[in-house]
């Protein structure tokens, strides 16, 4: 039996050994997943990865072990505005 059969045997004992009111329960929130769930579309992704222009580009960095922290630039924010010296 191949490791799927086996999970699926171990999955089936966990539930047999279920009292009837966790399994009804559990029915219930199956059930009711069911209905909340409605299919999605992701239309665009948007991301930044520190020292790379792209994913491609930021999985080398990593692969090669890079470190790709750095300063905040000072036209993100104004770093004064933020930081209290004296930690207040």
């Amino acid at each position: 039996m191949g490791s799927e059969g086996q999970s699926m045997d171990k999955l089936n004992q966990r539930l047999a050994s279920l009292s009837p009111a966790k399994r009804q329960l559990m029915e219930q929130m199956l059930q009711r997943g069911k209905q909340l769930a409605e299919p999605i579309a992701i239309c665009g992704v948007g991301c930044r990865f520190p020292g790379a222009p792209n994913v491609h580009a930021y999985w080398q960095l990593l692969m090669r072990k890079e470190d790709a922290v750095g300063e905040i630039p000072p036209s993100r924010w104004d770093i004064d505005e933020f930081y209290d010296p004296t930690g207040e």
